[in-house]
């Protein structure tokens, strides 16, 4: 009985669907690829961010220790000129 419940209703929504023609599939092949093409996209964007990203970080880091040397030499400077 359940067995032919489930065909019955598997030959109903088949009926109602249709089938898939050539030109169906051809529409999704080409749906699909313009997908894989927006990732592709996407991908290479966030890779050049993340480069970019990196060269950012690196040069926030020469910076803060750039500042390191400045207020080392500063401090040294005004230890000097106290002990005159």
């Amino acid at each position: 009985m359940n067995k032919s419940i489930l065909a019955i209703a598997l030959t109903a929504t088949i009926g109602l669907t249709g089938c898939a023609t050539k030109s169906d599939l051809a529409d999704v092949r080409a749906m699909a690829v313009k997908a894989q093409a927006s990732a592709d996209q996407a991908n290479q964007t966030a890779q050049t961010a993340n480069a970019r990203a990196n060269e950012a970080d690196v040069k926030a880091d020469l910076a803060l220790e750039g500042a390191g040397i400045a207020n080392e030499k500063i401090d040294r400077m005004f230890k000097k000129t106290m002990n005159k």
